[in-house]
């Protein structure tokens, strides 16, 4: 397949999947089922190595299969398909893989609380799992000027050193995740209109309240990195 068909196939998956997340809670209880097996969680990153980001990786069949659940906000299915993949055979799952395959979880798991069919105690015991872990983001545009930019990463941002992003359901009113990503000094406005992937290891995490459903989560991620799709895809052979 070429490059160019390859990116038309991408950017089709992530019109659906970056339409996708939403809000609500209940209770606790954390069931083994719904947490990816914290024994192959233990050091997929070394601490201090760099994270080998592959572009290719974000599109086999594994992740893509995700991906479809998720834009249509099928998320018991997603979380379904994490679990079946993940303890299948976590060796044949690439570290770009497993880190796009927890932020997934983490998006899709936060729908079910604004559903109502999780906790938000489930929810902390889930990304608490997570910590110190590598998460890559689904590719958003770049866009400047936007009042409500839910699924796109604004030029316009309270930190320099920061990018923030709001990932919010197929209506755009619920927020699944807030994501914040320490990055350094990086001009964005000479890329708008580019599609790039945020990742970084995550350091710190909000729940929100019992009672609140606006929003259900804020992820913050060291060590990160954007990565542009198009420029990825050019060195892919």
């Amino acid at each position: 397949m070429t490059n160019t068909k390859i990116i038309a196939a991408l950017l089709a998956l992530n019109m659906l999947f970056s339409c996708s997340s939403s809000n609500r809670e209940n209770g606790s209880e954390k069931s083994q089922e719904d947490t990816i097996p914290s024994q192959k969680l233990e050091a997929d990153f070394l601490a201090g190595n760099k994270f080998d980001f592959t572009v290719k990786d974000l599109f086999k069949n594994e992740n893509s299969d995700i991906v479809n659940p998720i834009a249509v906000e099928d998320f018991e299915l997603a979380l379904k398909k994490i679990d079946h993949y993940w303890t299948k055979d976590s060796t044949a799952l690439t570290e770009t893989q497993k880190a796009s395959m927890r932020y997934m979880k983490i998006y899709a798991f936060a729908g079910l609380v604004y559903q109502g069919k999780k906790t938000h105690e489930e929810m902390k015991n889930l990304v608490e799992s997570f910590e110190n872990q590598f998460l890559i983001t689904q590719h958003l545009e770049i866009t400047e000027g936007n009042d409500m930019p839910f699924n796109q990463i604004q030029v316009e941002q309270e930190n320099d050193s920061i990018i923030g992003i709001s990932c919010a359901n197929n209506d755009g009113v619920n927020i699944h995740c807030f994501v914040n990503v320490s990055i350094g000094n990086y001009d964005l406005l000479p890329n708008v209109g580019k599609r790039a992937y945020l990742g970084g290891k995550l350091s710190s995490f909000e729940v929100s309240d019992d009672e609140v459903f606006s929003w259900i989560i804020g992820l913050k991620l060291t060590e990160g990195f954007i990565k542009f799709l198009e420029d990825e895809f050019e060195h892919v052979e």
